[in-house]
């Protein structure tokens, strides 16, 4: 997966990131200045994919918690101090790294959920959005957001595998 961030008084930049079966899990940080005020709103856009098995149905999870940081900390004290993923929960599947109340977006596995997924002949399925990034609206600080996939594998022993995760995560300057 790739992107960029627009951060409320920070330079665009962009970032690096894989949601791949057998990928390393990663943390990207964006850059914030100390400003909370005067400073127009800000985004995170991307574009990935995910790959497996063609035609293999998957999942995509995401969590979201509140940094617990303010956008506007003290002069040159990074918000990331912390280990980066949310877990690394022992599964069949691999290792979780999800928050324990995440979300499920799409899912071409359950055959009840509203929307149904898999991945095309070639064993990709293309992810294109954003999110905004304004600490203002969020009351000075800002939520870590984490997206990881469970895709059908047939040669997995469990018949399923987890995808590596992404996890957008700031860092506050001054």
């Amino acid at each position: 997966m790739s992107g960029s961030v627009q951060a409320p008084g920070a330079l665009l930049q962009g970032f690096p990131g894989a949601l791949g079966l057998w990928d390393p899990s990663t943390t990207f940080a964006y850059q914030c200045d100390g400003t909370q005020t005067g400073v127009s709103p800000g985004g995170v856009a991307y574009v990935g994919y995910l790959e497996g098995g063609g035609n293999q149905p998957f999942a995509l999870a995401v969590s979201e918690i509140p940094a617990a940081l303010t956008c506007g900390g003290p002069a040159g004290q990074p918000c990331m101090t912390q280990p980066s993923l949310f877990n690394s929960i022992p599964t069949p599947y691999g290792l979780f790294h999800l928050g324990l109340n995440f979300s499920i977006i799409m899912d071409g596995i359950d055959p009840t959920h509203p929307v149904q997924v898999s991945l095309n002949f070639i064993g990709r399925y293309t992810l294109i959005g954003n999110f905004p990034v304004d600490t203002a609206a969020n009351g000075g600080t800002e939520r870590r957001l984490a997206v990881q996939t469970l895709v059908a594998d047939p040669g997995a022993a469990n018949g399923f595998t987890l995808s590596a995760c992404l996890t957008v995560d700031q860092w506050v300057s001054n």
